[in-house]
């Protein structure tokens, strides 16, 4: 089930209708029976021209135009009974409420002591047959910090979080353990697409190709974009990962699979960041300065073009950020370059894939050193496209990738 969620190859297309296909094969891969069905189905509801009596996974559930939803009960993806679903979901919640108790309990402690009240912030959400109810989870903002963003996504530069925790439990998803409650109610399941806000849905969710597919099924704690996406990915990405796993047969199993899965990451990204807490703070007593945190990429080189030329420059990357990036090269770049390919290798089944993403950017910095020279570059992706790949693949951003 997981190899399905195939990793970025490189790519210079924008997010627009007539990349539905080269993103959805990004995102899927080509390994699987019915991939020509399902991309099929993905350009017609990308252009509108749903028809025909072939079964394409997603054409049954595509948009109109301007994505009204109408409700209808052949337009609901494949689920499995939705008693037996309701039943077992209420179970669960209710076993893993009473085991998480303690946990609920320190971070809502936490949360009082280094912010105040309230402790849990409740929220509208859009869920099935985009009916609105109350979302539950701890609050990670501070007051006001709504007003603040809008309808836009939460950036790290922001400093909208509350101190100390705040990306903690953002990173480490454990802000949506209240949601529990929403699935004991009866509003969530444990997997499905993550609920939306109506602002956002408004303003940038409404016209994309199959993004009302969601509401033909309750929304999830769970959801796959959720897990193998970064918070900031494009909403246009994260609705074709959805559309493509909602349009699979599901059966309990696959969901205990993603749930059982889902509880391991968390756990390991939570002890990864608790362990990098305590060692600056608690052992080195060295408090973080920077506003945005640093990675060290293993195998990530720049690709430096010359303005002008067709000459290339290949400069391992020392370290990266949401904002710049430091390389090091041999010999001093003249002119400075403003172009920038960003490309790293990442492992799948066995066999390396070069992964890679345009970006512009001004050298800021020339550091001279023993072996050459090292150059700081703050830098911005050409594309959104671009931008999930830095985040995916440079940042882990990912909440399973925070956990590798």
């Amino acid at each position: 089930m997981f190899r399905e969620i195939a990793p970025f190859a490189q790519s210079r297309e924008s997010i627009r209708g007539h990349s539905i296909q080269r993103i959805s094969e990004l995102l899927v891969g080509r390994r699987r029976r019915g991939w020509e069905r399902a991309v099929n189905g993905l350009k017609r509801v990308a252009t509108g021209q749903v028809g025909g009596n072939g079964s394409t996974g997603v054409r049954d559930y595509a948009p109109t135009a301007r994505s009204v939803y109408t409700p209808s009960p052949t337009l609901a993806p494949k689920e499995w009974s939705s008693f037996l679903s309701g039943f077992l979901n209420r179970l669960l919640s209710v076993m893993l409420l009473l085991v998480g108790l303690p946990m609920g309990v320190a971070i809502a402690a936490a949360v009082l002591v280094v912010s105040g009240r309230p402790i849990v912030h409740k929220g509208w959400r859009l869920g099935r047959d985009r009916k609105r109810f109350v979302m539950y989870k701890f609050r990670t903002l501070r007051i006001g910090a709504g007003q603040v963003i809008g309808n836009r996504l939460l950036r790290r530069d922001d400093e909208l979080t509350i101190p100390v925790i705040g990306w903690f439990l953002r990173d480490t998803r454990l802000d949506e353990l209240p949601q529990l409650i929403n699935i004991l109610k009866g509003d969530m399941k444990f997997v499905g697409p993550r609920p939306v806000r109506p602002e956002v849905y408004e303003e940038q969710c409404r016209t994309i190709p199959g993004y009302d597919c969601r509401f033909a099924v309750k929304p999830g704690l769970i959801g796959y974009s959720q897990v193998f996406t970064p918070h900031n990915t494009p909403k246009r990405i994260r609705a074709l990962l959805d559309a493509r796993m909602m349009s699979r047969r599901l059966r309990p199993l696959s969901d205990l699979v993603l749930i059982i899965y889902t509880m391991l990451v968390v756990g390991m990204a939570t002890f990864r960041r608790s362990a990098r807490f305590v060692k600056r703070r608690m052992i080195r007593r060295y408090r973080e300065k920077r506003r945005l945190t640093r990675v060290h990429p293993g195998r990530a080189t720049a690709i430096v073009r010359l303005d002008g030329s067709d000459v290339r420059f290949f400069a391992p990357i020392v370290d990266i950020h949401d904002k710049s990036f430091v390389m090091v090269c041999g010999e001093p770049l003249d002119p400075l370059p403003t172009r920038f390919e960003l490309v790293t290798w990442i492992g799948r089944n066995g066999h390396l894939r070069r992964v890679s993403a345009q970006c512009r950017g001004n050298v800021t910095q020339v550091r001279p050193n023993g072996t050459g020279y090292g150059y700081v570059v703050d830098f911005e992706p050409s594309t959104e496209l671009g931008g999930y790949i830095v985040h995916q693949h440079f940042l882990k951003r990912s909440l399973a990738g925070a956990a590798t």
